[in-house]
Order: C-alpha cells, then structure tokens, then sequence
C-alpha cells in the first residue's frame, strides 16, 4: 500500500512539474516574441505576462480580437504605436489562448 502512495504522490508531483513546466515555456516564448519585436512592460516582464492574460480575459467575455485592438482600453503602455498594441493582442491570443484565434 505504501508503494501505492509513494507512486501516486511521485505521479501527481510529475503532472504539476509538467504543468508548470509548460507555463514557463509559454511565458517564455511570448516574452521573447515581445522582447523581439522590441516591446516592454513598465513593470517588467510580469507586467507583459498580466496584460497577455488580460487579453484572454477581454476575449472570454466575448469581445473580438479586432474590437479589443481598437478599444483603447488596453493601451496602458505608454507611447505604444497601434502595430505594437495589435502584436501584443495577437500573440497573446496565439500564446495563452489560441481558443480565440479565428
């Protein structure tokens, strides 16, 4: 029996380290398509990972990706051109929910 649980909590730890694994490799890449295209958050790199998740949220409730580039509301970074804001709405669609991408 102790073998049992010793397997099913090692399991469980490889499904979370995997999990976690795959989210930092997410991060990873939308922060170098950012960093590439020669985009930074004021608040750093979290600050770009929150606006992407922003993004998401914005399209969950429905709003289209063109909608949501024209909207304004997400143009919290300061001196940041349109072209700039539609890359940052399209690649976070494409790295944090593709679901969106029509």
């Amino acid at each position: 029996m102790r073998k049992i649980l010793l397997l099913a909590g090692a399991t469980a730890a490889a499904v979370v380290l995997a999990s976690t694994a795959r989210a930092d490799d997410t991060d990873d890449a939308y922060l170098q398509a950012m960093h590439d295209h020669g985009i930074s958050g004021v608040g750093g790199d979290s600050d770009l990972i929150n606006y992407g998740h922003k993004v998401c949220n914005a399209l969950a409730t429905g709003l289209s990706m063109n909608a949501l580039i024209d909207s304004g509301d997400l143009h919290e970074h300061n001196g940041i051109s349109d072209d700039d804001v539609k890359f940052m709405v399209k690649t976070a669609a494409a790295s944090y929910c593709p679901e969106y991408i029509q």
